[in-house]
């Protein structure tokens, strides 16, 4: 008799959640066209942004873009990229991408579009961001005599495969380089905006071009073949400092 009892409530308890299912999918199917095969997303009174779009690695004549979208492809099936209200890239068959703009004007500002578009070819949501060009490197070319340093140099940067100028090193603030077989520092000197430096697992000795850094507050030297920090004592905002393997200590203000 228990166990009848038992299965009883465990079926009243399954009736009412099928039917708080079927309650919710009766909102979502009234939301849907005459033939049940999209969602009208304007129709929902309210909803969460479900699209993103990210701009980075911008440089005078170039800029990056990554997007994302939670869409469904019930619900969107075709999504739109536009520069400057230019058509750039339709596509219907990703969640993330990434696009990069060649050959723009320096010293510029352009505006990036990004929509998601139902299977009548209306936005169910869109949105943009504005980003400006570098201007035209200006200053010395800064020598950089280890070829491994110069590739994660631009790299970072995203300017490709170039000469670097001291108005590119000006705009550093982030450097990752590690893992890359360096072994000369030479020209990180003119990274006068460096805060970050992650330099793990390389060959260097030799830190004293880092002595001038002065806005640094976060480095990395694990790894590599110090002999002495002599070099860092008039770093003043230096927050954070890892060396030798995983030994990793803050130290105080100098």
């Amino acid at each position: 008799m228990k166990q009848s009892k038992a299965l009883f409530v465990v079926f009243i308890v399954g009736l009412l959640i099928s039917q708080s299912f079927l309650i919710q999918l009766s909102s979502v199917q009234a939301s849907t066209d005459k033939d049940g095969k999209y969602i009208q997303m304007d129709d929902l009174e309210e909803y969460e942004a479900m699209i993103w779009l990210d701009i980075s690695k911008v440089t005078e004549r170039s800029a990056t873009v990554k997007f994302y979208t939670d869409y469904s492809s019930q619900i969107s099936n075709r999504y739109k990229l536009f520069l400057d209200n230019e058509l750039i890239l339709v596509d219907s068959d990703f969640q993330e991408g990434s696009y990069s703009f060649r050959n723009l004007d320096p010293g510029t500002t352009y505006e990036v579009k990004f929509a998601a578009y139902d299977r009548n070819d209306k936005v169910i949501e869109e949105v943009s961001h504005s980003f400006s060009t570098w201007d035209e490197p200006t200053g010395d070319i800064v020598e950089i005599p280890d070829r491994n340093f110069y590739l994660s140099i631009v790299e970072n940067l995203g300017i490709g495969d170039r000469s670097i100028r001291t108005s590119d090193m000006e705009k550093l603030s982030i450097l990752d380089a590690g893992n890359r077989g360096i072994f000369d520092l030479t020209g990180i000197e003119y990274a006068q905006n460096l805060t970050f430096f992650n330099l793990p697992n390389n060959q260097i000795a030799n830190i004293q071009p880092l002595e001038s850094l002065t806005e640094l507050k976060r480095l990395n030297l694990s790894g590599n073949e110090l002999t002495t920090l002599d070099s860092l004592a008039h770093l003043k905002q230096l927050e954070h400092l890892s060396v030798v393997n995983h030994s990793t200590f803050a130290p105080r203000k100098m």
